[in-house]
């Protein structure tokens, strides 16, 4: 019998004392989580986004360096590829590579029109620096080294913009407990625990079309980490434990973001 047969398929709790059902469920409130949260919202009826602690509790804010992007017009994403492979030294993901560069200077123009102040030089361009194995001047920062919190700050501000909207809910001091699955394997919501005061108070479950996992890292398994004490690893046990890597899911219903706005 290998581990992961071994791992149970649901933690105990309680049946749900409340229900609710909407198109997708968001589970996480970095960048990653905040970002879908908001793009989702354009596509589908109902969003709901349930966060363990509070919205910027996560490791997005306590992103340092910046953000690579070909946003130079001398630049350009095949050097950027190329300079981010030699860098790797053949560990890369190529695919994930090639997208990250491809894709990061529109979504940089997305997190400024959505609110976030990058440096910017004498002529009012975002300003650009050289690090690490980058070959161009391709490094966006925001506050210095804060890049991170003024992206978290960005986007939760976005999020409170449209917080009168019904078809977004934001629950805080929730804490996802396992993913719902129909009998084919199939996700189709979470069960989720809220600890605060109010309607919805408890164990519960949230029925949806589709879950994003957006829970971050889990550095709180290693004795010494910079990881905020919200980063336990939750998304990745359990998309563990809904057959993730086992085959039990699928492979189309689970998906886990980790995000990290940093100079890579």
């Amino acid at each position: 019998m290998t581990e992961i047969s071994r791992i149970p398929r649901r933690l105990e709790a309680p049946p749900p004392g409340w229900t609710t059902s909407v198109d997708v469920v968001v589970v996480g409130s970095g960048i990653a989580g905040l970002t879908a949260a908001l793009r989702l919202r354009e596509q589908v009826d109902t969003v709901l986004l349930v966060t363990k602690t509070v919205l910027n509790e996560g490791s997005t804010a306590w992103a340092q360096g910046g953000i690579a992007a070909a946003m130079d017009p001398a630049d350009s994403p095949e050097e950027h590829l190329h300079d981010t492979l030699v860098a790797g030294v053949g560990l890369c993901d190529v695919e994930a590579v090639t997208a990250l560069v491809t894709e990061g200077p529109q979504r940089v123009r997305e997190l400024v029109a959505l609110g976030a102040e990058f440096d910017r030089d004498s002529a009012g361009e975002i300003l650009l620096t050289r690090e690490g194995g980058h070959h161009r001047d391709r490094i966006a920062h925001a506050g210095g080294d804060a890049t991170g919190r003024e992206i978290s700050r960005a986007l939760i501000e976005a999020l409170h913009r449209v917080q009168s909207d019904p078809g977004i809910q934001v629950v805080e001091h929730a804490l996802v407990v396992d993913l719902l699955q129909a009998a084919d394997g199939r996700v189709c919501g979470v069960t989720v625990h809220v600890i605060g005061e109010g309607q919805v108070d408890g164990v519960g479950a949230a029925h949806a079309r589709a879950v994003v996992l957006a829970t971050g890292g889990l550095g709180q398994i290693y004795s010494a980490t910079t990881n905020p004490a919200v980063s336990t690893g939750d998304g990745m046990a359990i998309a563990l434990r809904a057959g993730a890597l086992s085959g039990r899911s699928g492979g189309r219903a689970v998906s886990v973001h980790s995000s990290w706005a940093g100079s890579s």
